[in-house]
């Protein structure tokens, strides 16, 4: 196995400190409750809590960072090059149909038309650069409209 970053393993040696420090603040404000309420008052005054769900969670959060360090390092499970050989280029054209621009088209159906038109006239070129220096795309474009 190989890491994309593996100095973000690095990070690993902070998680017990993180894990210290977190019990540290846990223990301190134990005995901060401790002093300000009489030990006799507190199980009136404050409510119960279960040490075993707050160790629960340390543990689930302590793993939760490891696991967010390892998957941040991006782990790779061995390796293969390919050449892959493609012929033409794609355009992609992508216009906002909403309502919040303002009514630019009446219908969907007249955008539908007029890209069309557009593709059609691009697919005449056959695998040409169109005016504005774009490619033109393969016989294999789908219009996408919410009607579709």
């Amino acid at each position: 196995m190989r890491f994309v970053y593996p100095f973000l393993l690095l990070l690993l040696s902070l998680i017990p400190l993180i894990g210290m420090l977190w019990l540290w603040l846990y223990r301190r404000s134990q005995r901060r409750l401790a002093m300000l309420i009489a030990p006799t008052l507190q199980p009136k005054l404050v409510p119960a809590h279960s040490t075993s769900a707050f160790h629960a969670q340390f543990s689930l959060v302590m793993i939760g960072l490891t696991l967010l360090v390892f998957a941040a390092a991006r782990p790779q499970w061995g390796r293969k090059d390919e050449k892959v050989f493609t012929r033409g280029r794609n355009l992609m054209i992508a216009l906002d149909v909403s309502r919040s621009f303002g009514p630019l088209f009446n219908d969907c159906d007249e955008l539908v038309r007029i890209l069309s038109a557009t593709t059609k006239t691009l697919h005449e070129k056959d695998n040409s650069v169109c005016e504005s220096g774009m490619p033109t795309p393969n016989p294999f474009t789908q219009l996408l409209t919410p009607n579709s």
